[in-house]
């Protein structure tokens, strides 16, 4: 059986010392990066520029206003009326043995 000295059983389950007031500052003085980080000082030239005013006028859009729906109405139905005849011309050429695809027999 081994015996730990009762120092050592509760430091390792303890919480790093936390550094002091007086320590954190001498710490920032001795790692003095200030003078790396800051850069030269440099003659700035402001420029003032005008500012345009803004001009406020709203134009109105009528919410109600569907007129791009009827075209695109009629565009489907043109485009299921066109595939509709289609399919049933096909079925029709198919029924009556005109055309003959890959052995389809109605």
């Amino acid at each position: 059986m081994i015996l730990f000295h009762s120092s050592y059983k509760y430091a390792q389950f303890m919480s790093k010392k936390r550094r002091t007031r007086k320590e954190k500052m001498a710490a920032v003085t001795r790692h003095d990066f200030g003078s790396i980080l800051v850069a030269p000082e440099v003659n700035e030239i402001k420029i003032e520029t005008p500012i345009a005013e803004e001009v406020k006028t709203q134009t109105r859009i009528d919410v109600r206003s569907y007129a791009y729906v009827v075209n695109d109405i009629r565009n489907t139905l043109t485009i299921t009326l066109i595939l509709i005849a289609a399919n049933i011309a096909i079925f029709a050429f198919l029924k009556l043995k005109l055309i003959n695809l890959f052995g389809i027999v109605f």
